[in-house]
């Protein structure tokens, strides 16, 4: 690939062609990985639900292990993304030796850091368990967490490959592949919970196990279309390991994955201050949580995408393209937020009706739906800007700075409107999505800022 180079005009200017050009690109990144996320957060819908005839403690005990995962999940998300855009950014240069160098060096990172994870997962099995609030959930949990810890070396090596195929233009193979793997988790589910044949079922360590092999077989077709497939030719031509990028990996993603484990760890304090506002706000807090997770997928999806798509235009040689890649994302994510108002709007009573009959609950959930479209706007922006950042490489500054603007400004904020100016949960939720706004303001001045420096 060559630089294009806009004569006649600034290079960062952003003329209609070339918005809409990256519109286009950044949502052929976007969609799939949004698809993507959601399928897996359903996967662990279908577990609980698939679980529940089995007692209150079952539910219980996964729903504390699941909490309890997000702190090591948002680590593993963190280092992924990194990752996806090392090879994003060697994908841009047309260099295939690069490409493939990038590749292995990525995965055998993967394979590393989901080592750690099983590892660190194993060592805080007893903290995790203790957190239980009687015996009965404390050895349920110690069990799904132990499935769990297995599980997370294929999840771990799944999230690398998903953005290292994004990375190389292939979104959509990683899709249908991430749902082929969701698709064997439900009947072995049935299987291996509930037993079927005349087998036992092993119950809460079932649904684990059945996590485990499914993940275990989508890591494996991946594999093999990587290794067989003509069009990912270019990413397995050179077996080299690089160190230099292993180096490169581990620093950048360190403070990527701290921010990370602070974004998710802040939301989860959210879920604690509900809780202390009595059971009718915590029931409240769940019943728009479990809608608004699917929501929250978007930034997700989103900052994936902005990444990917900056990293390629960075190897590429056209980073003063990176300033309209910033604009088309912001702009899709107005219109994604515009969205989500008219349908929380259309249907917020309804969805609160279906998911709880207390009529307390009910009438504090609508108020909460719409701050929940408030926290979703500004961690979209937020989402776009720190994207784009990390294509650029520019991780230890943001992520130091979402850190702060989440555990000083947004948590205390939502502690003062919630508690000491009597908001209750809608105040909470307004206050940590204030402070979640103001990182976005100040990271979005950022990247356009960087992004016009050649």
């Amino acid at each position: 690939m060559t630089a294009r180079i806009h004569s006649g005009r600034p290079q960062h200017v952003c003329v209609e062609g070339r918005l809409r050009s990256e519109i286009r690109e950044i949502l052929k990144l976007a969609i799939p990985t949004v698809l993507g996320l959601v399928s897996t957060v359903a996967m662990g819908a279908v577990d609980t639900a698939m679980l529940a005839p089995l007692g209150n403690d079952v539910v219980a005990a996964v729903g504390l292990s699941t909490s309890a995962f997000i702190f090591i999940n948002s680590a593993v998300i963190g280092f992924a993304s990194v990752i996806g855009v090392g090879i994003a950014k060697a994908s841009g240069t047309g260099d295939a030796t690069q490409v493939s160098r990038s590749m292995m060096s990525g995965l055998a990172f993967a394979a590393i850091l989901s080592l750690l994870a099983a590892f660190t997962m194993a060592a805080t099995a007893q903290l995790v368990s203790s957190l239980a609030p009687n015996a009965s959930v404390a050895s349920l949990t110690q069990t799904y967490w132990l499935a769990m810890t297995l599980a997370v070396v294929p999840h771990t090596m799944l999230a690398a490959l998903r953005g290292a195929y994004t990375a190389l233009g292939h979104p959509w193979t990683a899709l249908v592949i991430t749902l082929i793997g969701i698709g064997l988790n439900i009947p072995l589910n049935q299987i291996l919970i509930h037993g079927a044949a005349g087998l036992e079922g092993l119950g809460v360590f079932g649904a684990g196990v059945a996590s485990l092999l499914a993940k275990v077989a989508a890591v494996a077709i991946f594999v093999i279309h990587w290794r067989t497939a003509k069009r990912m030719k270019v990413s397995r031509g050179d077996c080299r390991l690089s160190f230099k990028t292993f180096a490169a990996l581990a620093r950048e993603g360190i403070p990527v994955a701290t921010g990370s484990v602070a974004e998710g760890g802040a939301y989860a304090v959210t879920g604690f201050m509900a809780a202390m506002l009595g059971a009718t706000a915590l029931a409240a807090h769940q019943v728009v949580h479990s809608i608004g997770v699917l929501f929250y997928m978007v930034p997700i999806g989103m900052m994936i995408a902005s990444s990917i798509r900056a990293g390629q235009l960075l190897g590429a040689g056209r980073k003063t393209d990176i300033t309209c890649s910033l604009t088309a994302a912001y702009l899709e994510t107005i219109v994604w937020s515009a969205s989500v108002l008219f349908f929380v709007l259309a249907v917020r009573l309804p969805i609160a009706d279906a998911l709880s009959p207390a009529q307390d609950v009910v009438s504090l959930a609508a108020p909460l739906f719409l701050a929940m479209v408030f926290v979703q706007f500004a961690d979209c922006v937020q989402s776009n800007a720190i994207g784009v950042l990390r294509g650029l490489s520019d991780n230890i500054v943001p992520n130091a700075l979402t850190v702060f603007a989440y555990w000083l400004i947004a948590l205390p904020l939502a502690a003062l409107l919630g508690f000491f100016l009597g908001f209750g949960v809608v105040g909470t939720s307004l206050g940590y999505g204030s402070g979640v706004l103001l990182a976005a303001a100040v990271l979005q001045a950022r990247a356009a800022s960087l992004s016009t420096v050649s």
